[in-house]
């Protein structure tokens, strides 16, 4: 089994703020130069008569460069005065992790598939309350089996092999278990940005009662 990783929206918010306007900018600088690449890579894909999906292998499975990384915070205050949830979404399609949710995916996937990106978490006293990071999903699959239920076009009444899909939200969606074998998280190219994780990952999280990871969500992708 896998699921859509979603927060927890039960869980009180823990919210964090950039240290200065100066990281602020920077932040707002690096999503602006992705938003750039993403469409020059959708653009490439075309000119190339290349399946429109695979833009979202292109784009999605590319590190962050060292100069991209360099406009990412080092710093972040956490406003409630308590060390970040083990898991928040965040900008520019990175999400905000601990440690121990790090080592989770490691422990599974421990070379390669992902990128972690340090950043030191403070209270609005400035002092020190842990260390997380910033993580990037490189894996992704075309791992959804066409003829499964649960799913439906985002455009067109039928689904072609170059589809675009989204949940039906009535059926679970049938996975190729090959596919996904031995990976922590993914994306699928035919879901955009819906970050999938793996049973195996679940488990973990489960066993190490991580924090803020909604573990009631419809969107079921059973591997078989």
């Amino acid at each position: 089994m896998a699921i859509e990783l979603n927060s927890d929206s039960h869980l009180p918010l823990r919210e964090t703020r950039f240290l200065s306007e100066e990281d602020a900018n920077k932040v707002h600088t690096l999503s602006l130069i992705l938003e750039e690449l993403e469409y020059n890579t959708q653009r490439a894909v075309r000119r190339a008569g290349r399946n429109r999906l695979h833009a979202q292998i292109d784009f999605l499975s590319k590190p962050l460069s060292d100069e991209e990384v360099d406009l990412l915070p080092k710093k972040l205050t956490s406003l409630s005065n308590e060390m970040i949830y083990d898991y928040k979404g965040w900008r520019c399609d990175l999400s905000l992790i601990t440690e121990l949710l790090k080592k989770s995916i490691e422990d599974i996937e421990p070379h390669g598939g992902h990128q972690f990106i340090p950043v030191e978490i403070f209270n609005t006293e400035s002092k020190k309350l842990g260390d997380a990071f910033f993580w990037k999903i490189l894996n992704v699959i075309d791992a959804i089996r066409l003829d499964s239920g649960g799913i439906k076009p985002v455009s067109g009444l039928e689904i072609m092999e170059d589809s675009a899909l989204t949940y039906t939200y009535t059926e679970k969606i049938n996975l190729y278990a090959d596919r996904v074998l031995g990976k922590a998280a993914w994306y699928d190219m035919r879901l955009g940005v819906s970050k999938i994780i793996s049973d195996s990952l679940l488990d973990i999280i489960k066993k190490n009662d991580s924090s803020n990871i909604n573990m009631t969500t419809a969107e079921i992708l059973i591997e078989k």
